[in-house]
């Protein structure tokens, strides 16, 4: 598709944009039922339906991507049940949810919540939503089902959010309680070379980061962090305070 295309515009060195270089590229043809491999790493495709071909209503195929533990899955709005087979088994899903209604080629919020129901892996990740979604509102809101209903780890992923299936466990000690709640901390992760010998994480009181309606918690703030500040919030970080 990408050569049919954009044919001319890969080969025609007269047509081009931008600092005037043209594009190199080095197509890989993939079999969408078998896995292939890429610098060592094994990636299987998940196939999946985007939607519908309008003028036959068959659907308009689309891949996600299984790889470790981890399976991607950012377009899709039906699942078909050979592919959850494939994808079952993984630690971590991230998932498409683009609104909380329906929408032809894209998993609504609710639909996404039933497809990680099904598929019960250690933590899923929602991309993809429209930003008429509030990520804080959503948070709480996977908060809330994590307590009501076993094995269900939801969030919303945001910008910068890396090392999803290796981070460690971080215990969360606010001025209301020292124990996690669920299997998995309220700050969900921070990265392990974040954890090394030595590292103190200053301890800001919340600020523009975090809305006034929220109890007075402290931010985990470090110029060199992964996570922005906006998101690693609600952390108080003591000298007592050990990764799990």
């Amino acid at each position: 598709m990408v050569e049919g295309r954009f044919e001319e515009r890969k080969l025609d060195e007269n047509v081009h944009e931008g600092g005037g270089d043209v594009a190199t590229f080095r197509y890989h043809i993939i079999d969408s039922s078998k896995p292939f491999t890429v610098e060592g790493l094994e990636i299987t495709p998940l196939p999946v339906h985007h939607g519908i071909y309008m003028n036959n209503n068959t659907p308009y195929w689309c891949l996600g991507f299984r790889f470790g533990s981890v399976s991607y899955v950012s377009d899709t709005n039906f699942i078909p049940e050979a592919t959850e087979e494939l994808i079952r088994g993984s630690e971590v899903i991230v998932l498409d949810a683009l609104r909380e209604e329906s929408h032809p080629s894209h998993f609504s919020i609710s639909q996404a919540l039933d497809a990680a129901r099904r598929l019960r892996p250690q933590r899923t990740y929602f991309v993809g939503w429209s930003h008429i979604n509030d990520h804080f509102e959503l948070e709480d809101r996977f908060r809330a089902l994590e307590r009501e209903e076993d094995k269900l780890w939801v969030r919303p992923a945001f910008d910068g959010l890396r090392n999803i299936s290796g981070w460690r466990r971080t215990p969360r000690v606010s001025p209301d309680s020292a124990e996690s709640s669920g299997p998995f901390p309220q700050n969900d992760y921070i990265p392990k070379r974040r954890q090394s010998p030595g590292f103190e994480p200053s301890v800001r009181r919340q600020q523009r980061h975090v809305r006034e309606r929220r109890p007075l918690e402290a931010t985990l703030h470090d110029r060199q962090s992964d996570i922005p500040p906006r998101y690693a919030r609600a952390i108080v970080w003591t000298p007592h305070a050990e990764a799990l």
